[in-house]
């Protein structure tokens, strides 16, 4: 099964109509915040196709009930903050595209918060921000399941 894919999320830019209606207080704001959603629609349409193309996963996140237990949690969560339609996701997607905050830009927030308290895992800025560019789902539960032995 191969990853999610979703390039121009990593390319695309705001238009100069949106960057001058960032400066205008409200009334632009809400025309640009309008504007970035009708960007970001194909993006995300694109994702939640790819998702519901795919089986459920649960498989292939190995055979250690440890890294399976976590794994599911972290899916339902991933679905559940971030308004994905499933939890489909395998431990090679981008981390940066499965933890987008498409919806209203707060979802990576109330993500953050709900791993720290559920999960009890904290890392500095540096790596969420690593892990957003060039980490994998995998990769993040692999920390998570770390962060459990060295407590």
């Amino acid at each position: 099964m191969k990853p999610l894919v979703c390039d121009a999320l990593w390319t695309t830019q705001p238009s100069k109509t949106e960057r001058r209606l960032m400066w205008l207080p409200f009334i632009g704001w809400a025309f640009a915040a309008a504007l970035v959603q009708a960007r970001f629609r194909p993006m995300v349409r694109s994702i939640e196709q790819q998702l519901r193309e795919r089986p459920d996963t649960s498989e292939l996140w190995g055979s250690e009930p440890r890294r399976r237990e976590l794994s599911s949690a972290v899916r339902t969560l991933i679905e559940e903050e971030f308004g994905w339609p499933n939890d489909h996701f395998i431990p090679d997607d981008p981390f940066g595209i499965a933890c987008w905050g498409h919806e209203d830009g707060l979802d990576a927030v109330s993500a953050v918060t709900r791993i720290k308290k559920e999960f009890g895992f904290h890392q500095p800025d540096s790596e969420w921000e690593r892990l957003w560019f060039h980490g994998t789902l995998g990769e993040f539960v692999d920390h998570i399941i770390d962060n459990d032995h060295n407590a």
